[in-house]
């Protein structure tokens, strides 16, 4: 018998085969939140990466997962243990913070360029322009989010049916 990470007792088959054990190490409170930062780093790294993928076309959009597969993910993460649930929601909070940032009106990286205008220009975007980029910004999440939401419900309908 072996732990893993959680402390759980596992058992190895046979041959051998099992998961992949991670030791943890005690580390300095500074330490841990330079680790935690260079963590989040290569997660917005790949995220961006996916991301790029999937509008080139070289990663499908059905991988993409709403709150249905979410939610999914997190109880089954939540039955491996609670240090794996932490990293998940971790995980969760950095994509929607970078996805929140993304240039987009009605997000907050769209007014991040609607206030570097004002900064450069010192005026205001006229109101009618503004008006429309958050039409078409509201538009744009609104169809990610029915495709999304879609996606959930066609891999539930397959989970459920074969």
């Amino acid at each position: 018998m072996m732990h893993d990470t959680s402390g759980k007792k596992v058992s190895l088959g046979r041959l051998g085969v099992g998961s992949n054990f991670k030791t943890t190490t005690k580390v300095s409170m500074i330490n841990a939140a330079i680790l935690a930062i260079k963590e989040v780093h290569e997660l917005t790294i790949g995220t961006i990466k996916a991301l790029k993928q999937i509008i080139t076309g070289q990663r499908s959009y059905k991988e993409l997962g709403g709150p249905l597969h979410i939610a999914n993910t997190i109880g089954e993460t939540a039955k491996i243990g609670i240090i794996p649930l932490i990293w998940l929601t971790a995980v969760i909070s950095a994509n929607l913070g970078l996805i929140n940032m993304l240039p987009i009106p009605v997000l907050d990286g769209g007014h991040f360029i609607y206030y570097t205008w004002e900064l450069i220009f010192a005026k205001a975007i006229p109101p009618h322009y503004q008006t429309i980029s958050f039409r078409a910004g509201m538009c744009f999440i609104a169809t990610i989010f029915l495709l999304i939401t879609f996606n959930d419900i066609k891999h539930f309908i397959y989970k459920i049916f074969l």
